[in-house]
């Protein structure tokens, strides 16, 4: 940044703090300003799971140089990036508004915009955004004004790849497992996360095959999950009437015997609340052993 009066003199330790920007090297950012998307549309949700709306980045900041404060110099600075300057003033400060300023206005904003090193006006902006009250990852570190709320951050891109390959790796072990999976252990899946019975075994494949493919990481922690027998059990047991549930009383009853209650806050995820109590009764495991051996009756059916 041009040093013009009293704007942009921070001290050289500062300087030597930000990261350098090599020509051609690419460095990239992210909004926080991302809001949750709404649409009614799930594809894309799913898509676009953020929508980001139209923010400026003030290109003016005042700054608390954390290297002049401890040469116990006054270390407040004004920092700006001007398009010019009006002799020791800024004739006019920079507008940037990411999506737009940057080339993309005619493009949907992902919440992304990056800077080259080479092009001197990347470089100059570039300064600025590093030591700015405005990014989350700012180098002034705990010298930088947290009762300004951060409005954008610095990617890791190496931990972003990470993430994309670990992303990768699970929902190729999700989409193995649904390649070879069986309708039975297919409706347990279903059952364990509360859905509606499906009698077609084309269609309970189908829904756990969109539902690993949509949300792999859930998928595995549901396919791994050690009550998940119990939970598929129950839920078939609620199916097939062999459970009773009473949602006024709370009561539950196999046949004429009542087993337990249920309590109000627990009444809205009646498998969950059941799946706890025959894990912790003490009859829990004869209360399982009844239910299995119904079900497996009216499978032979």
């Amino acid at each position: 940044m041009q040093v013009v009066g009293k704007f942009n003199g921070i001290s050289e330790e500062l300087k030597r703090a930000i990261p350098p920007l090599e020509p051609g090297q690419s460095v990239t950012f992210e909004m926080l300003t991302g809001v949750k998307n709404n649409d009614p549309d799930e594809k894309e949700r799913q898509r676009n799971p953020l929508l980001y709306p139209k923010a400026n980045i003030p290109t003016r900041d005042r700054i608390k140089d954390p290297y002049l404060a401890k040469q116990g110099k006054d270390a407040w600075v004004d920092v700006v990036v001007a398009d010019w300057w009006d002799g020791e003033k800024p004739g006019k400060e920079r507008f940037f508004m990411p999506g737009v300023s940057d080339g993309l206005g005619g493009f949907q904003f992902t919440g992304r915009f990056a800077l080259v090193g080479g092009n001197q006006k990347d470089e100059e902006l570039y300064e600025y955004l590093m030591i700015s009250n405005y990014n989350r990852d700012s180098v002034l570190g705990e010298a930088r004004d947290a009762s300004k709320a951060p409005l954008f951050g610095v990617v890791n891109q190496r931990k972003s790849s990470q993430k994309a390959l670990q992303g990768f790796e699970i929902l190729k072990e999700a989409i193995g497992i649904i390649s070879k999976m069986k309708p039975a252990e297919a409706r347990k899946i279903g059952a364990a996360l509360n859905w509606n019975e499906f009698t077609d075994d084309e269609v309970i494949l189908a829904e756990v095959a969109n539902f690993a493919r949509s949300k792999p990481d859930e998928f595995l922690k549901v396919y791994t999950d050690p009550s998940k027998d119990i939970k598929s059990a129950v839920r078939q047991g609620l199916d097939n009437e062999i459970i009773s549930f009473d949602m006024a009383t709370g009561k539950v009853s196999i046949g004429s015997q009542e087993i337990t209650t249920i309590s109000k806050q627990d009444r809205g995820n009646v498998t969950d609340a059941l799946t706890q109590f025959i894990q912790t009764s003490k009859n829990g495991k004869e209360v399982l052993a009844n239910i299995e051996k119904q079900l497996n009756e009216l499978a032979k059916a």
